[in-house]
């Protein structure tokens, strides 16, 4: 088919539904999210790194709304003359937007996940770690190379100056697979962050149906890893340069979906308060700790580490046992009354899931039954 046959088709339309459907969702549910920490006093470096990723999902929204109206995804030969231009250098300075808004976003997530699963999962934290690392380190040289493939920049927008000779850029493929390296990656820190929680989740004592439903709250993100793996596939044809507007449709597409589930899947779990107050009037109680988190109830629960070294039984003259927390081998008596008995009963080092402000309760319970053994 030549190139005066192709269809002056505009798509405009069907992209402007994948930008503007998913808006109302993910603003509420990050105003809801904020608003639900705000109210349990319990706001948190989780919470400051969605703002951001919501933040530069509305400019990437406005500018590629403006795109769209100017002709953006139809064939090239059908966009006028001056609108060219100016889809084309929308297109450029978009392309941070979305990659540093994923970036926020999944951090996010990450964070959140940390923040559930306490101080007694090194391994969870350090995999965190490490990978949203890898992640920020390769969209930054990727948004680096993306704006340093020409000279001068403005080649990336008007081909005529590489034409003519007036300006230099690098092999586009090369770009072209630090994008694709971007992408892939993306999507496999979206499929990890949703299936890590399964590997502290059955640790709850929750009953199964609520289990479920916190593997599935948690798990959305899978919804934004396919989005990604999809948008890694469109890279090759949106690098055409014989028709740019109409080969990045698909991408931008993608692209669109996957920011907003991202946002979706990292706000839902915090926001879990505030829908149990509006489907169950269960009132939102402040957080007896700032740094947990219950994504099973208005309570707050965190993995934490129950370490007793020794139990110190103490009998005084009235037969009575006073329980005392102990970290010595060789406990010393509270006081000097001669009539006292003292008995160290050892205990297992243990850990579990437990409510916040309960630590010690629970910690009792456990000295209690090691001292029947």
């Amino acid at each position: 088919m030549s190139e005066s046959a192709l269809p002056n088709i505009d798509r405009g339309a069907h992209l402007l539904a994948c930008f503007w459907i998913p808006f109302p969702c993910a603003s509420l549910l990050v105003c809801t999210r904020f608003y639900s920490r705000i109210a349990r006093h319990e706001l948190g470096l989780d919470d400051w790194a969605i703002l951001p990723s919501w933040v530069l999902y509305v400019i990437g929204l406005v500018l590629s709304t403006l795109m769209v109206q100017h002709g953006g995804v139809r064939h090239i030969e059908y966009v006028a003359t001056s609108d060219l231009l100016f889809v084309l250098k929308l297109e450029i300075i978009n392309q941070p937007f979305g990659v540093f808004g994923a970036l926020f976003g999944k951090s996010s997530v990450a964070l959140f996940i940390s923040r559930i699963s306490g101080h007694t999962s090194r391994w969870r934290r350090l995999f965190l770690i490490i990978n949203v690392v890898l992640y920020a380190v390769i969209s930054v040289v990727n948004v680096a190379v993306f704006f340093g493939q020409c000279r001068p920049i403005s080649a990336l927008w008007d081909q005529s100056l590489l034409r003519s000779g007036h300006a230099t850029c690098i092999e586009p493929m090369i770009n072209t697979d630090i994008s694709m390296l971007q992408a892939a990656f993306g999507a496999y820190l979206d499929f990890a962050l949703a299936l890590l929680p399964l590997t502290f989740l059955i640790e709850l004592r929750v009953d199964m149906r609520k289990r479920m439903a916190l593997c599935l709250i948690l798990g959305l993100g899978i919804i934004a890893g396919v989005c990604a793996c999809v948008k890694t596939s469109k890279f090759s044809a949106a690098a055409s340069l014989s028709d740019p507007t109409w080969g990045s449709y698909s991408l931008y597409m993608w692209a669109s979906l996957e920011l907003p589930f991202v946002i979706i899947a990292a706000c839902i779990p915090p926001s879990k308060p505030v829908w149990d107050f509006v489907m169950k009037r269960k009132p939102i109680s402040v957080s007896n700790s700032g740094s947990n988190y219950d994504p099973g109830s208005n309570s707050s629960y965190r993995l934490i580490p129950v370490k007793v070294s020794a139990y110190v039984e103490s009998m005084g003259p009235n037969k009575s046992f006073k329980h005392v927390a102990c970290n010595r081998e060789d406990p010393v008596p509270m006081d000097e009354s001669p009539d006292q008995v003292w008995r160290t009963v050892q205990i297992m080092q243990t850990s579990q899931v437990i409510p916040a402000g309960e630590h010690l309760k629970k910690t009792r319970e456990i000295v209690d039954r090691g001292t029947t053994q």
